[in-house]
């Protein structure tokens, strides 16, 4: 049974709609007079979707990054090794940030025109038991990551080096990380509780 994860409102006034089967097929429906109609059919699930300030689109999914720049109607498939990619976020026009769920994180410096991994799955995330599930950049250089069992890691180096946050809610759930204003985080969780994190 198919599932929608995110959606994006396009330049021309469309709406874009993706997810898919559980480590099965990812779904694109676009939006029409009449609904969401079918537009695409991919051969792994999709999670997230922006557009770039390009108007270039990216999305992830079950083992892909890719990137459309035609509103969606044919894409471009990332050579990258596998994860299941669960967020992703552009700090700035060129420089964009992905996180599978097993830790790996890859990084763009020329609008997802190209990936090159920052961290390998498992490589600094050694605990087998978490799953990660989201990430935010405050800027190019300082973002963070978040995921089960209250876990959050953060970056001051653009992704070389990522260090534990220890002074939050251990068990919480965190699903996803939101930056606003550059001042505070929230981080929101499966349990439904929303985190407040100060920045500076």
């Amino acid at each position: 049974m198919p599932h929608w994860d995110d959606l994006v409102a396009l330049p021309n006034g469309d709406k874009l709609l993706i997810g898919g089967e559980n480590f099965g097929r990812g779904y694109a429906h676009r939006s029409s007079n009449s609904g969401f109609v079918l537009q695409d059919t991919f051969m792994h699930e999709l999670r997230e979707i922006v557009l770039g300030a390009d108007g270039a689109l990216h999305a992830v999914g079950y083992g892909t990054i890719m990137r459309s720049t035609d509103e969606g109607h044919t894409w471009t498939v990332a050579p990258v090794q596998g994860d299941f990619f669960r967020g992703i976020h552009f700090p700035t026009p060129q420089v964009g940030y992905v996180v599978g769920e097993y830790g790996a994180v890859y990084k763009t410096t020329n609008a997802g025109v190209d990936w090159r991994q920052c961290r390998a799955g498992t490589s600094v995330f050694a605990n087998p038991d978490v799953l990660l599930r989201g990430i935010a950049f405050v800027d190019e250089n300082e973002g963070f990551l978040v995921g089960t069992r209250g876990t959050v890691f953060r970056t001051t180096d653009g992704g070389k080096q990522w260090k534990k946050v220890t002074n939050l809610p251990s068990e919480l759930d965190y699903m996803g990380i939101a930056i606003p204003f550059g001042q505070r985080a929230y981080l929101y969780s499966l349990q439904g509780i929303i985190v407040g994190l100060e920045l500076r």
